[in-house]
């Protein structure tokens, strides 16, 4: 696994969900985890009426035993808002330096364009909640971006490749953890692009995911 020392600057949240199924439209959230590069985080499973599918308990180990008396979707979203924008009215938020904003303007999460973003977006208008204005990075796509040669780009198949440890798979915290960890390794590769200075779209991907995200000076 790659290491760095990352002194840290803006406020990042780093973001996953686990869900009943792929449909944003017909399917649940019923776990969310976010963590930012502060250490601070926070994960609840999300309660739902329905029944999971025994193929999503096979792969998440959440059955609708565990989800009695968990919070409503509604909560949910709630709390992963204010998280995000970093009011402590529901969480303990700490580490924050003074000439930070809590704001996280920039969310990270595996896959979260296709997938967990689009999903947050569903719900959000589905129970009239306004979500706040972020900017998503996907690290699927970033590993798509510097590691042409691949032939996967799943979180696991990454893990396994930068040996990282992601002792729950398909556990919204555990990924969560793993694609931080992935994030910070990407960096460095993605940081190798920068000496072409010719090329344009890499200089704005730098500006975009390694200035604005500010994860770490080399």
């Amino acid at each position: 696994m790659i290491l760095r020392n990352a002194k840290q600057f803006n406020r990042i949240v780093f973001f996953d969900l686990e869900t009943t199924g792929f449909n944003i439209f017909h399917n649940e959230i019923i776990e969310i985890a976010a963590k930012d590069n502060y250490g601070n985080s926070w994960s609840s499973l999300i309660y739902t009426p329905k029944q999971i599918p025994a193929k999503i308990t096979d792969i998440t180990k959440i059955n609708n035993s565990m989800l009695h008396g968990m919070p409503t979707i509604e909560t949910g979203l709630n709390k992963l808002i204010k998280f995000i924008i970093g009011d402590n009215s529901e969480h303990n938020i700490q580490n924050i330096p003074d000439d930070t904003k809590p704001f996280a303007k920039y969310c990270i999460g595996h896959n979260a364009l296709a997938f967990d973003y689009p999903f947050l977006i569903a719900q959000c208008k589905k129970y009239n909640i306004k979500f706040p204005e972020i900017n998503v990075i996907d690290t699927m796509r970033l590993s798509q971006y510097t590691l042409p040669n691949n032939n996967a780009h799943s979180l696991n198949y990454l893990c396994t490749m930068f040996n990282i440890t992601n002792e729950n798979a398909h556990r919204a915290m555990s990924d969560v953890l793993s694609t931080e960890s992935l994030f910070n390794n990407l960096l460095i590769i993605f940081k190798n692009y920068i000496n072409d200075t010719t090329n344009l779209r890499t200089q704005e991907l730098f500006k975009i995911i390694y200035d604005k995200t500010s994860a770490g000076h080399f």
